[in-house]
């Protein structure tokens, strides 16, 4: 079994009027470049990391059609919550509407929740803007920031108490990015090193944003590696983060 990541689908099966295609032409066919990446990469015995902007639905209801695409793809598929996942609801709601679609191939993570797959754990949250970066607004940010922070820290609990000798690869999900190429003294990064977590998956930057990307580690951080799984940053394919 391998672990895959691969951020942002922006799926608009359900909305073809909300389709990323309208952005550039770099997003041309985009859907269809996702599954037969994906297929020809995944195999069923694999798993993938999705953190985030799943889809363009408000509701779960209006969501079925995107995830079926999803659910029939290779693999397994573990999702956290992006900034546009609007349809995201409580984990009961959320899980009793994989079951009744007979979604058998997805599952969730947020905050203290863990899945433990061979020699890794994975927990994961959204994440948000942090200070000095261009989206964050003191005043409309703040707060959202700091609640973030305190779910990136419950997911670190979780991971604590599910593997508290760390013999496991800790890999944490964000949909934002925890640091940037400017900045990589932050909230979210001084917690991801002081756990010691292990590989950090992030989304959320598109376009011009990819210039604020960075990958790899950080120079006060020699633990965590830092991986952007934006779709188009990665030419629409899974990228394998551990074998």
């Amino acid at each position: 079994m391998a672990i895959y990541a691969l951020s942002d689908l922006h799926y608009a099966y359900g909305f073809p009027d909300k389709t990323m295609e309208v952005f550039s032409d770099y997003w041309k066919d985009y859907m269809q470049r996702i599954e037969d990446s994906w297929n020809e990469t995944v195999s069923d015995d694999d798993l993938v990391l999705v953190p985030g902007d799943i889809c363009w639905a408000t509701r779960l209801d209006e969501a079925s059609v995107d995830f079926a695409k999803l659910d029939s793809l290779s693999g397994r598929k573990i999702i956290s919550r992006g900034n546009h996942d609007y349809w995201w609801s409580t984990m009961s709601k959320i899980r009793a509407f994989l079951q009744q679609n007979g979604f058998s191939t997805i599952d969730f993570i947020r905050n203290d929740d863990v899945v433990i797959e061979g020699n890794a754990i994975i927990a994961g949250t959204r994440g948000w803007a942090f200070p000095g970066s261009s989206e964050f607004s003191e005043e409309k940010d703040r707060k959202i920031y700091e609640r973030e922070l305190l779910r990136l820290g419950i997911c670190i609990k979780s991971m604590e108490k599910a593997d508290p000798e760390h013999k496991k690869k800790w890999i944490v999900t964000l949909h934002y990015p925890p640091v940037i190429k400017t900045i990589h003294r932050t909230g979210f990064g001084d917690m991801l090193r002081e756990a010691q977590v292990d590989i950090c998956v992030y989304g959320h930057l598109h376009g011009l944003g990819r210039r604020n990307i960075f990958e790899g580690k950080t120079e006060d951080n020699a633990f965590t590696e830092y991986i952007c799984a934006s779709s188009d940053h990665l030419l629409f394919k899974p990228r394998l983060i551990v074998e």
